[in-house]
């Protein structure tokens, strides 16, 4: 974990913590993201970043370092974890310094990151279809909706209420009683017609998973798997009390507690999807190989050519409670020479 109120990485983890008064704890005043960690290299993590720098702007939340030194520090976390695989979450608080509302009290803002391991969905989710119900926990707001804050209270409780049905997950609907999103993930629908639409990102968060599955799309509307369209304003109206992934179902289907099984359109982009997490440019390497701590006598800039040292960016505050950084760089990904 890496902490800037330490100053480095610790990974021990009864010094992964963080204090109670960082306004993160008690009001909420954070914003947050997470890149996955696969085959030593982060996907995606620049729409990510991108998109927590947007969202810490909304929230008024300062930056503690420049966006460089944010992903080079991710970087560097990733990599002293000696993860290959996993998921790497990162925030951005109005950092600690008290007890009351708003942030004038702060010292400065705080920013932490985490490598843990990643949630895999079972694969009967692809091949049977993920059960869903339309929840009456209430929508966030658009502009609460479109910044992901730590304020995760609402989709909690979709969760929650998904289980006592017996689904999978829920699925929010808007004022208009359309679908906007679900818990955790958008929500895209295939059209009898073969038509991809989705609810419009002025009032929901906008995915960068689904993003990049717009764009991998486009090949199948040239293998005819798709046709073109646009996407629907607010999604679909919502049909019965239980659905399932890859199509909307009425109250006689929800009735019998089982769907249609995933679209052929969505079986077709699963492929591009996954196969898109090892291939540029959609990767930064992470290392070539993850040094052991105790094994490096020096700082080391790793890429997919070359390991060479490099001066120590930043050093612990604390001593023994952190150490420094493993220091990596972002490098050209070279497809004949895959991490391993």
């Amino acid at each position: 974990m890496y902490s800037s109120v330490l100053g480095g990485i610790v990974i021990d983890p009864s010094l992964m913590v963080l204090p109670l008064d960082d306004h993160m704890v008690h009001r909420g005043h954070a914003v947050f993201d997470t890149a996955t960690l696969t085959h030593g290299m982060l996907y995606q993590l620049d729409p990510h970043l991108d998109r927590l720098l947007r969202s810490a702007e909304l929230a008024r939340i300062p930056l503690p370092f420049p966006k460089e030194q944010l992903r080079q520090i991710i970087l560097d976390t990733a990599a002293a974890s000696g993860k290959h695989d996993g998921s790497v979450r990162y925030w951005l608080s109005a950092g600690p310094g008290g007890f009351a509302l708003g942030p004038a009290e702060c010292i400065g803002s705080s920013f932490y990151v985490i490598v843990f391991k990643q949630e895999f969905y079972p694969q009967s989710y692809y091949t049977e279809g993920i059960k869903v119900i339309t929840s009456q926990i209430p929508i966030k707001p658009p502009f609460f909706a479109r910044t992901k804050s730590t304020n995760y209270l609402p989709n909690v409780l979709v969760v929650m209420e998904a289980k006592d049905h017996g689904a999978d997950n829920g699925v929010f609907i808007d004022q208009g009683g359309m679908i906007a999103e679900s818990s955790n993930m958008n929500v895209a629908l295939v059209t009898k017609d073969r038509v991809l639409r989705h609810p419009s990102f002025d009032a929901i968060l906008s995915g960068i998973t689904i993003q990049r599955m717009l764009e991998l799309a486009e090949r199948l509307v040239k293998d005819q798997h798709l046709r073109p369209g646009h996407h629907a304003r607010q999604g679909a109206r919502r049909g019965g009390h239980l659905e399932r992934l890859g199509r909307i179902r009425g109250d006689d289907a929800a009735k019998k507690g089982k769907g249609d099984e995933p679209g052929t359109g969505l079986v077709a982009l699963r492929p591009d999807l996954f196969g898109s997490q090892c291939a540029a440019p959609t990767l930064e390497l992470v290392s070539r190989r993850l040094l052991p701590f105790k094994k490096v006598p020096r700082h080391w800039a790793v890429c997919a050519t070359s390991i060479e040292p490099v001066p120590n960016r930043w050093e612990s505050s604390l001593g023994s409670v952190g150490f420094p950084l493993t220091a990596t760089r972002a490098c050209t990904w070279n497809p004949e020479r895959p991490p391993g």
